[in-house]
């Protein structure tokens, strides 16, 4: 072999290179996640669970460095800075952020191993384990837990925190953890980087997206009803402004008794409820100073109202009717308010 001769490249890196290229090409939106303690199978259930939404591909950092290489596109050369270790690329259609929510959905728990870092306190709950007497008496104590035999089984004495946060779990504490069907560590897919034609770190992505959409909500909500309280315009607020325009008006035509056409009924109508009131104060202080045909009217308003009255205050009530009538007062009066 001469110096100028290079090292051939093997057939399956090349293709490789090609389906990358193919996958950057064809997707506005690239996703870099670690896939570290990721087991095949957790993988290809998160493929399942994803499909038509997101494709994900196991690569080669150095191929897909090569891939990125051959494509123009904005910025993408700048996504080879953010490769690391062994990792996942994630491809779609939808915004970073969407792919991001996707993906955490999509992590689920699995048995603690010996050498994990707990992300999280673990505590195991006093109670029965369910297990009979035997040398796992031995393990569950290794591990920190106090028992006791109870009605043929082992019962874990009280409640106690084994493994702290951060504290590596040792190889029986994961073995305990694991007979009692404990199930503290959450594995999945962890999006680091991401592309569409800028690039996101992680930190760029680790954005509160529930808490962004309800403080929208709330703003929108705000700005609404200030909108209305201003009486400010717009395609959301015309028909409601408009309602309370007709409301205020209709308000003030009743209470400065405004004589305007649709309004004449209505006022006719308030001004003999408002005569009728008068009346019967009238009547309750003297009847004799209102005229018997008021006295009359304002009689027959009463026992429309009071059908189901007893038989004997409608008799005295006949009675008082019938000494009322007996009056010839003929004042006109107020009697020419219901004419």
């Amino acid at each position: 072999m001469t110096v100028s001769e290079t090292k051939k490249v093997p057939e399956y890196k090349i293709k490789e290179v090609n389906r990358l290229k193919e996958i950057i090409k064809n997707n506005p939106v690239l996703g870099l996640t670690r896939i570290f303690r990721i087991e095949s199978s957790m993988l290809q259930n998160i493929r399942k669970n994803l499909r038509g939404k997101v494709g994900i591909k196991v690569i080669k950092n150095n191929l897909f460095e090569r891939a990125i290489d051959q494509v123009e596109k904005e910025n993408l050369d700048k996504l080879k800075n953010q490769l690391e270790g062994a990792t996942a690329l994630i491809y779609t259609d939808l915004n970073p952020f969407k792919m991001k929510s996707l993906i955490e959905k999509n992590r689920s728990f699995t048995f603690a191993k010996a050498g994990y870092i707990s992300p999280k306190d673990i505590t195991v709950e006093a109670g029965d384990t369910g297990f009979p007497p035997g040398p796992i008496i031995t393990e569950l104590n290794e591990a920190g837990l106090r028992t006791r035999i109870k009605s043929g089984t082992i019962w874990v004495r009280e409640t106690k925190t084994i493994v702290e946060e951060g504290e590596e779990i040792s190889p029986m504490q994961a073995i305990v953890l694991s007979r009692l069907g404990k199930k503290p560590i959450e594995l999945g897919l962890e999006l680091y980087a991401a592309y569409d034609g800028t690039i996101y770190t992680e930190e760029d992505l680790d954005v509160d997206i529930e808490g962004i959409l309800d403080n929208l909500k709330l703003a929108a909500s705000r700005g609404y009803n200030l909108a209305i309280q201003i009486n400010y315009p717009t395609s959301e607020t015309i028909e409601p402004l408009i309602q309370k325009a007709h409301s205020h008006a209709r308000s003030l035509v009743l209470q400065s008794k405004i004589i305007i056409k649709g309004y004449v009924d209505i006022l006719l109508s308030l001004g003999n409820t408002q005569a009728k009131a008068i009346a019967q104060t009238i009547k309750s202080i003297n009847p004799d100073a209102l005229p018997e045909e008021l006295l009359k009217s304002l009689g027959s308003e009463v026992e429309k109202t009071t059908t189901e009255e007893p038989q004997s205050d409608k008799q005295e009530s006949e009675e008082k009717d019938s000494e009322e009538d007996e009056d010839e007062d003929t004042s006109v009066g107020l009697g020419g308010l219901f004419n």
